[in-house]
């Protein structure tokens, strides 16, 4: 009863934010007038400050959904390749900014049973984590994409300040901080991976790290089982 009721309430405290960061982003567009720089950057800190508040109220929201079984996915069929170049298309900007070199090793045409918003929020959960956590002038993440038996392989990795070996196993737990100096100057609340976990377990797949130890970076490792090959339509049969 207590689960549902945070789930309830979670839900609530995410509708009114929606609309404060799309009137934010109107105003900013200057559709109601010039703004002034000083404005502008004043304006900026309330949508950034909303959109880490909104993403904190949804990963909430998404890791009470998930332990109470009520977390539904629309799955399909998807070319998990795509969905990689997608996210990383998105976050490019926070790369740039951070002077961090991204390099992408893809297998082409890796088909999923998915669902794809679901997938895209788990793999920009961990680049953006990667990015965090990398060094900002000679910080280095890869992606790595392959398919392995019947299962499609994702690893994330990065030159970060990796993880210690008693730690490596707990890093996926609700509202586990491994430091909390770590956590004061990186920010973050502990649910991200674990929501990642249980949106991968949730497609029937794995997710786990590997690190050598503190400073020595981190890999973060999913198996998603491939799409049937009865499910995937080739252009052909598509345009038959």
């Amino acid at each position: 009863a207590k689960d549902e009721f945070l789930a309830m309430v979670t839900h609530e405290l995410k509708t009114p934010l929606v609309p404060i960061i799309s009137y934010v982003d109107i105003i900013l567009s200057e559709t109601f007038g010039k703004l002034n720089e000083e404005q502008k950057k004043r304006l900026e800190i309330i949508r950034t400050s909303t959109g880490s508040l909104l993403k904190l109220i949804s990963d909430l929201l998404d890791t009470q959904k998930i332990e109470l079984g009520q977390l539904v996915l629309n799955k399909d069929v998807h070319d998990l390749n795509k969905i990689i170049r997608g996210v990383v298309d998105k976050i490019k900007l926070h790369v740039d900014r951070n002077n961090i070199t991204l390099t992408m090793d893809l297998e082409k045409q890796v088909m999923v049973l998915c669902d794809d918003s679901r997938i895209d929020q788990v793999l920009s959960n961990l680049i953006l984590n990667s990015l965090d956590f990398c060094p900002k002038q000679n910080g280095k993440i890869t992606i790595k994409l392959y398919s392995e038996k019947n299962n499609a392989h994702v690893i994330v990795k990065d030159n970060g300040i990796g993880i210690t070996l008693e730690n490596i196993d707990k890093i996926f737990v609700k509202f586990y901080q491994a430091d909390a100096s770590m956590t004061r100057e990186h920010g973050g609340t502990g649910m991200g991976l674990a929501v990642c976990k249980g949106l991968v377990e949730g497609h029937g797949g794995k997710i786990w790290a590997e690190s050598e130890g503190k400073g020595k970076g981190a890999d973060i490792h999913i198996l998603l089982p491939l799409a049937p090959k009865s499910l995937i339509v080739t252009p052909k049969e598509k345009f038959d």
